[in-house]
């Protein structure tokens, strides 16, 4: 997959989905899996598709990133113009059981959403499918805490992200974790790329104050690096088991008959 520099806020969450999709993909071999049907969820760069397209040429693909609005981006265009992707809406189906990968990343929820989300791609998965996701976990941007005024697309813990795919129906929850360091020389991209994280706000990110700020912070560090805690998961949706009665009888009920 492509790598793109991180000189805008649209460059950034670009190159970054690349990255981490790149990198997620790397499992993938390792799992016993030739789905016929792949949904995409949320942002995902061409690069993506085309590894997918070249590693599973018979599947079809589909995705929930269509945009009705007027203002349409690099990825809707590139959406809108591949005829190889279909249009799927997951908040508008019920149980459709239709798809064997879910591939979703970076995901940018907060920690209310996730379970509402997974909730949703189990009611869209088939019997023995898988959803492969990653977020941006809680040690991002640790350096630079006293400068963030917003929480942008930085979710929860690894661990209670196992325990919610469990609680929305999933097995087998598969969750690990690894830094990225970003080094940085330029005040302004780094600014870019905290704005890109939703980290500051745009008029934080124009303040000739911040600026000096995070100017000072770098002269402090010949190289300051910008820490990425990114946290990878997969999870099989499997078959529901039907539901058995368990009879539980008082302590004394059976007693043995003594000739």
């Amino acid at each position: 997959m492509k790598k793109h520099l991180s000189t805008s806020q649209s460059n950034f969450w670009t190159w970054l989905t690349s990255e981490l999709s790149e990198r997620m993909a790397q499992n993938l071999p390792f799992i016993k899996i030739n789905p016929e049907k792949i949904l995409f969820v949320g942002d995902f760069h061409q690069s993506t598709f085309d590894y997918f397209q070249e590693n599973y040429p018979k599947a079809q693909f589909w995705s929930d990133s269509f945009k009705s609005s007027i203002y349409v981006s690099i990825q809707d265009f590139f959406l809108r113009s591949n005829k190889a992707i279909h249009q799927y809406q997951i908040m508008d189906k019920t149980d459709s059981n239709e798809f064997d990968l879910v591939w979703i990343g970076p995901i940018k929820r907060e920690k209310n959403t996730f379970h509402e989300l997974f909730l949703q791609l189990e009611k869209c998965l088939k019997n023995n499918s898988l959803v492969m996701f990653n977020y941006l976990g809680p040690d991002t941007a640790r350096e630079v805490k006293s400068l963030q005024t917003q929480d942008g697309y930085i979710g929860p813990d690894m661990h209670d992200i196992g325990d919610l795919l469990t609680q929305s129906g999933f097995a087998d929850p598969v969750m690990n974790m690894e830094y990225i360091n970003l080094e940085y020389e330029n005040t302004q991209i780094l600014i870019n790329d905290l704005k890109g994280l939703e980290l500051i706000t745009t008029s934080q990110s124009i303040s000739k104050d911040f600026q000096d700020k995070v100017s000072n912070l770098l002269s402090l560090q010949p190289k300051f690096q910008l820490t990425l805690e990114v946290v990878y998961g997969h999870a099989w949706r499997i078959k529901k088991s039907n539901a058995q009665t368990i009879k539980i009888y008082p302590k004394g009920a059976f007693k043995t008959n003594k000739n």
